[in-house]
């Protein structure tokens, strides 16, 4: 499972568009999360892939620098988003994630997630404003399992 309980991210792209929903468009985004995750927050997701990623617990060197794992499917979410200047986003419906990538680094995991939603047009403004800038991040608890043949 993946959780996030006030982490720190930065939003890194957005592409807020429409979206066509039988007749009718609908406003929606796809954005993309970077953070640092803990290399024991790996076990979390997978049984045995802190020991895939890194050397060992007590040497957390990757075991094979340059590696990627990527985790595949859509995932429905609970996400809050707060920025710096006291912005607050719960976005609920119709959230899910649409993959992870996770790169190990000295003594911690760098992850990229892309989050598909439909936001309101003032969360839509919000999230653009946000671009760039450090955020904290709550994610609910979503079960994951590793795609085939991870990069």
């Amino acid at each position: 499972m993946l959780t996030l309980k006030d982490k720190q991210a930065k939003i890194v792209a957005v592409n807020p568009r429409k979206e066509m929903h039988g007749d009718q468009k609908v406003d929606a985004m796809t954005f993309y999360l970077d953070c640092d995750l803990a290399p024991h927050a790996l076990e979390g997701i997978a049984p045995g892939m802190m020991a895939a990623f890194f050397l060992s617990a007590e040497d957390q060197r990757p075991r094979f620098p340059g590696l990627k794992a990527t985790i595949d499917g859509e995932h429905g979410v609970a996400l809050r988003i707060r920025g710096p200047a006291g912005e607050d986003l719960n976005l609920t419906s119709s959230t899910t994630l649409d993959g992870v990538a996770l790169e190990p680094g000295e003594g911690t995991v760098k992850a990229h997630i892309k989050v598909n939603c439909h936001p309101s047009r003032d969360e839509m403004g919000v999230l653009c404003g946000l671009l760039r800038l450090e955020v904290v991040v709550d994610l609910g608890s979503i079960q994951m399992e590793l795609g085939e043949g991870g990069t």
